[in-house]
C-alpha cells in the first residue's frame, strides 16, 4: 500500500497523483470548467495532495490536513446545488478522520489499524460519500477520482511482526487485498523473521525491493491463499 492510498482514506478531498499529475489536472479543471466551484475543488484536490506527501511527523502532518479540510469547505460554500448535500457530507467524513487522527497522534498507521479506524473506513457510508463526490468532481470539473495514480510518499511501520501486521491491515482497509484477520496472521508465521523492516516499508510505499524478498512476499500470499484485490 503506498502512503498515497493511507492517505486519500484520510482526506477524502485529495487526490493520490504525482505532482505532474496534479498539475495537468489543475491545468484541464481550469480549462474545460473554468467557474469558481471546480477552480476551489481543484484547489482541494491539491491541498489533499499536499497531505500525501508531507511528513509523517505530526507537527508537519497536522496544519496540512487542517489545510485541505479548509480547502473542502470553501470549495463546498461554492459549490451548486446539486453538489451541496455530497460537499457537507464530504466534509463532515473528513471532520470525523481529522478527529480520529487527533486521538492517535496523527499516526496514519495508529489510527486507521485501529478498532474505531477499522469500523470507520469499511462502514458502506465511507465509500458512498467518496463515489458520490468523486463521479460529480469527474463528470463536472473533470477531476479524475481521487484514487487515481500514485504516490512515493513514506509509509510508517513498527518492526518485526507487528509491522507484517500492520502492512496487511492497510492494504486491507484500503481495498488493495481481500483479506481476513486469519490470514493476516497466516502472513505473519510466513514473513517473520524473513524480510526485513526496509523492505517491509518499501513494499507498503510502491518501492522495488530484492528479487528474493518480492518472491517470499508473493510466495505468502499465495500460502495464506490472499485474493488481490482487481486493478
Amino acid at each position: 500500500m503506498t502512503a498515497c492510498a493511507a492517505a486519500v482514506l484520510m482526506i477524502g478531498a485529495g487526490g493520490c497523483s504525482s505532482g505532474a499529475k496534479t498539475t495537468a489536472v489543475s491545468q484541464a479543471a481550469t480549462a474545460v470548467a473554468g467557474d469558481e466551484f471546480c477552480r476551489l475543488s481543484t484547489a482541494a484536490r491539491e491541498a489533499g495532495h499536499a497531505v500525501n506527501t508531507s511528513e509523517t511527523d505530526p507537527a508537519v502532518l497536522k496544519p496540512e490536513v487542517e489545510a485541505a479540510l479548509a480547502a473542502s469547505k470553501a470549495a463546498t460554500a461554492a459549490a451548486p446545488a446539486d453538489f451541496a448535500e455530497i460537499g457537507k457530507n464530504s466534509v463532515a467524513q473528513q471532520e470525523a478522520v481529522i478527529a480520529l487522527l487527533e486521538q492517535y497522534d496523527y499516526s496514519f498507521t495508529a489510527a486507521v489499524t485501529s478498532a474505531e479506524g477499522k469500523a470507520f473506513f469499511s462502514a458502506p457510508d465511507y465509500a458512498a460519500v467518496k463515489k458520490a463526490r468523486d463521479a460529480y468532481l469527474e463528470q463536472h470539473c473533470d477531476l479524475q477520482p481521487s484514487d487515481s495514480g500514485s504516490s512515493n510518499g513514506g509509509i510508517s511501520l513498527s518492526t518485526g511482526d507487528q509491522g507484517i501486521r500492520q502492512l496487511f491491515q492497510l492494504l486491507q482497509i484500503g481495498g488493495q487485498v481481500q483479506i481476513t484477520d486469519d490470514q493476516i496472521e497466516c502472513l505473519v508465521g510466513e514473513l517473520s523473521g524473513k524480510i526485513t523492516d526496509a523492505d517491509l516499508r518499501a513494499i507498503g510505499s510502491g518501492q522495488p525491493v530484492s528479487g528474493s524478498s518480492s518472491a517470499l512476499f508473493v510466495a505468502a500470499i499465495g500460502t495464506c491463499g490472499v485474493v488481490l484485490a482487481a486493478g
